[in-house]
C-alpha cells in the first residue's frame, strides 16, 4: 500500500481516486508534503493540499497557520508570502507537467495563487 492509497482510502469509488493516489505518491517521491484538504489539520504546517472534485484533482498550497493569518494584510511580509505562493504554484505546475500530468490553473480566489486542477495522469 502506497502513502497516497493509505491517505486517500476514504475516497474509494471516487472517479478520480486513482489519479489522486498517483499525484500524491509522485509528489511525495519528489519530497513535497501532501495533505488531504478534507482531513482535519493537526499540525498547522503547510504543504500541498489535495482535494478530489468531480472534474479532477485540485491542488493548492496550504500555508503555515501564522502565514495564513496575515496573507491578506497589506504588509510587506504578506506581499512576500503571496509572491512565494505564486512562485510555488508555478513550480508545482511545472513539476506535475514534467511528470506527465495534464494541469491547468483554476482561479477560485484572487489571493494568494490559483489552485491547480489535474485532469489526467501520465500516458503509459
Amino acid at each position: 500500500m502506497t502513502p497516497g492509497s493509505r491517505a486517500l482510502h476514504g475516497y474509494d469509488g471516487h472517479r478520480f481516486q486513482a489519479l489522486a493516489v498517483a499525484v500524491w505518491d509522485d509528489l511525495t517521491q519528489q519530497g513535497l508534503r501532501v495533505r488531504d484538504a478534507n482531513a482535519p489539520a493537526s499540525d498547522g504546517e503547510g504543504g500541498v493540499s489535495l482535494m478530489l472534485k468531480n472534474s479532477g484533482v485540485t491542488l493548492s498550497w496550504q500555508a503555515h497557520d501564522d502565514i495564513e493569518r496575515i496573507l491578506y494584510d497589506k504588509s510587506l511580509r504578506a506581499e512576500r508570502s503571496r509572491s512565494i505562493a505564486a512562485v510555488m504554484t508555478g513550480a508545482l505546475a511545472s513539476t506535475l507537467a514534467t511528470l506527465g500530468y495534464q494541469v491547468r490553473a483554476e482561479f477560485r480566489d484572487v489571493l494568494p495563487a490559483p489552485a491547480l486542477l489535474v485532469e489526467s495522469g501520465p500516458k503509459p
